[in-house]
This record gives C-alpha cells, sequence and structure tokens, in this order.
C-alpha cells in the first residue's frame, strides 16, 4: 500500500469516527431536550421519577461489565450494536404510552448507554497505535473533539426549530440517525478488542476486576477522577438552580447559556491542540484545572449576574481544555489489553456518585447555601490537581509500552 493510499485511509478513518461520535452527541442532545416533555404530557412526575430512577439504577449495573464485554468481543462491534439499540430505544420512547413499556425502554436506553461508553474511544485510541499515528494524537484528538462539539452546538439550535413542529421529531431523527451510524461503524473498518489469551469471558471480568480494585496505577487515576467528576458533577448540579433561585433568570436564557457554553467547549477543543504544540498534556491539564478553581472561587465570590456568567465561561473553556489534554496522557498508563474495561470501570464508579450526590446535593443547598457549595467545589478540584500531580510523580514513568512514543 503507498503512502498516499495509507493516508488517504486514515483520513476516512478519522472522518467515520467523527461522524459516529458527533451523531451519538447530536441524538443524546435531542433525547435530553425532549423526553421529559414527552414524558410529561401522559405520566405523573412520580412515575417520571420512577423511570429517570430506573434508568440510573440500570445504567450503574450494566456500566462496570460493558467496558469488559467491549474488550472481549470487539469494540467497533460493541459500539455499533449499541448504537443500534440507543436508536431503537429513541424510537420507541416517542410512541410508547404505557408505563410498563416504558419501563423496559428506560432499560435498553440504559443498556446501550453502558455499552457505548468507552467503546469507540478505546478502539479509535488503538488504531492509532496500530497505524503509527500515536504521535498525532495532540492534533487529532482536541480537534476531533472541538468538531463533535459543533455538532452539538448545531443539535443545540436545531433541536428548538424541530420541536416547535412536533415534539416527538428530535427524538425519532437522533434514532434514526444512530442507527444508521451504528450500521455504518460495523460495515467499515477492522475491529480490536484487549489480549484475552482465550480465555472465558467470567475469567476476564474477574481478573479485570481484581485488577481495577488492586492496581496501584489504576487506584490512582480513580482517586484524581473522582474528585474531579465531583466538582464537576457540583458545578453541572448548581449552575442553574442559582441563576434561576438568586438572579431570577428565564428558562429562554438559560437555554442561549447552554448555546453559548458548547461553542466556548468547542473552542477550547480546538485551541487545545494549539497550546500542546507549547506544553505537554500533563502541564496543560494542570493549567486547566487551576483556571476551573478560580472560576469557582469566582461563584463564591460573585455578587452580580455579570460576574457570574463571566465564570460559567471560563469555567466551560478550562474544562474542556483540561479534559481534552487529560485524555491523552491518561491513556499512556492504560493497558490496551482492557482499554474500554478501565473506561467502563471508571464510568462506573461515576454513575454510583451522580447517584449520590442527587440525594444528597438538595439537602447541602439548603443547609449551607449556594456560596459553600461553590467553595467545596473548588476545594475538590484542588484536591483533584493534588492527586493527579502525585499520580504522575509515583507512576509517571510506567506507561504501558504500546503508548510509549520513540
Amino acid at each position: 500500500m503507498s503512502e498516499k493510499t495509507k493516508i488517504e485511509k486514515f483520513a476516512v478513518l478519522v472522518v467515520l469516527y467523527t461522524v459516529v461520535m458527533g451523531l451519538f452527541q447530536v441524538a443524546d442532545y435531542f433525547y435530553g431536550v425532549s423526553y421529559m416533555i414527552i414524558l410529561n404530557s401522559h405520566l405523573s412526575v412520580g412515575k417520571i421519577s420512577i423511570l429517570v430512577g430506573i434508568h440510573e439504577i440500570f445504567l450503574l449495573v450494566f456500566d462496570f461489565p460493558s467496558g469488559v464485554i467491549s474488550d472481549f468481543v470487539g469494540r467497533k462491534k460493541t459500539a455499533s450494536i449499541s448504537l443500534i439499540f440507543y436508536g431503537i430505544g429513541l424510537i420507541l420512547l416517542t410512541y410508547s404510552t404505557s408505563f410498563i413499556m416504558l419501563i423496559l425502554v428506560f432499560i435498553l436506553l440504559a443498556f446501550a448507554n453502558a455499552m457505548f461508553s468507552g467503546s469507540p474511544q478505546a478502539w479509535f485510541y488503538d488504531m492509532l497505535i496500530k497505524e503509527d499515528r500515536l504521535k498525532d494524537r495532540d492534533k487529532i484528538l482536541p480537534r476531533i473533539g472541538g468538531v463533535v462539539k459543533v455538532m452539538s452546538l448545531f443539535s443545540s439550535l436545531s433541536a428548538v426549530a424541530l420541536m416547535a413542529l412536533d415534539v416527538r421529531l428530535p427524538l425519532l431523527i437522533g434514532g434514526i440517525a444512530v442507527i444508521i451510524a451504528g450500521i455504518t461503524f460495523l460495515i467499515f473498518f477492522e475491529d480490536n478488542r484487549g489480549n484475552i489469551e482465550n480465555r472465558k469471558f467470567f475469567e476476564v471480568f474477574t481478573k479485570f476486576s481484581k485488577e481495577f480494585l488492586t492496581d496501584r496505577r489504576m487506584r490512582g487515576m480513580i482517586a484524581f477522577e473522582i474528585f474531579d467528576y465531583t466538582a464537576f458533577s457540583l458545578f453541572i448540579f448548581v449552575w442553574q438552580l442559582f441563576l434561576l433561585n438568586r438572579f431570577h433568570m428565564t428558562e429562554k436564557m438559560i437555554s442561549i447559556l447552554f448555546v453559548c457554553f458548547t461553542l466556548t467547549m468547542a473552542v477550547g477543543s480546538f485551541l487545545t491542540s494549539f497550546f500542546l504544540k507549547y506544553m505537554n498534556g500533563f502541564t496543560l491539564s494542570v493549567i486547566g484545572k487551576i483556571g476551573i478553581i478560580i472560576t469557582f472561587i469566582i461563584e463564591c465570590l460573585a455578587d452580580n449576574i455579570w460576574l457570574v456568567l463571566v465564570g460559567y465561561i471560563l469555567f466551560e473553556f478550562f474544562f474542556s481544555v483540561s479534559s481534552a489534554s487529560t485524555g491523552l496522557w491518561k491513556n499512556d498508563y492504560i493497558s490496551s489489553n482492557n482499554r474500554a474495561s478501565f473506561y467502563s470501570g471508571i464510568s462506573s464508579v461515576k454513575s454510583l456518585l451522580f447517584v449520590l450526590l442527587t440525594f444528597c446535593l438538595g439537602e447541602i443547598i439548603g443547609k449551607l447555601g449556594y456560596e459553600i457549595v461553590w467553595g467545596l467545589a473548588a476545594i475538590i478540584e484542588f484536591l483533584s490537581v493534588v492527586l493527579m500531580i502525585r499520580f504522575i510523580r509515583k507512576f509517571g514513568d510506567q506507561k504501558e509500552t504500546s503508548c510509549v512514543e520513540e
């Protein structure tokens, strides 16, 4: 194969991966903005709460083993099938009115989400290694992230117009789009998976479970991931309530902010590849996290809405930079054999944390107030930085062989 053919083939691979990830984000956003309105038209608040709770519980149940399944049977195959299931779930949700049927649909959506998490990312990262393109990841991955966020921006703008025609349209279009994406992803390019050494699934699952809990590198990554996600979750839970209750912002203005946030994150992803020309990924991660801490302090001290909004925009920018840069160097310490398993393991820990925060945060805000929550988020993010630096100091020279660049 000539060098020109190799370049063209790799370019098609990158485009395919970007489109697949982008369409999933579009469908997921369409689901987020319309499912509650559809359910509210024929269900009580109590039944809606039960459905959301069932989704979160089954997501938590499916999350941990999903990565092992992906590493076992193939990451691209797992991601493709999960996209098809997700699309079917969205279409069924559009027309389901029976509560029992809706329970089954939400379980299907939880299964599809869990199976998709980590699978395409693990597949693409190992394809970079196979194609000898790991050296270009600092350019490729942030730009892919930027394009995906631009597609999310498109979905946020188009969702309003679609819902004006019919509230079910976003779910229908999103469902059809991800089914097509899943079939296309399944057909093109080769698959990859972990080295299972002809072992049975439960042997692989047991081995990974032990490593996930006992391997010092994994524990180190889990530690700073948990603190980082906790701080992020506090922002997600609080920012709208803060604007609605403290500054009485309208829902229309908040929807406009959603668009601004998406645009800011896209800019942050694109600029990450520029910043990485002048510093390594770890340094940029630390700078991004310090920026996040500063924005939490701004929110804690802010006494007018404009300062609050500036803090929100800065948070989205620094979070985008931090996430993109951390994702680059973190993969160096994850074995190719269980890359998807690790992603899903982390995702399951985050799901559990999300459920716990959902139950606790309302009480925390009610008793301590928003300023304390912002201050708590700053402290937690600072601890995440400390743990991340500690991780690099202890394990910086223990990269996976396949990830070490020549």
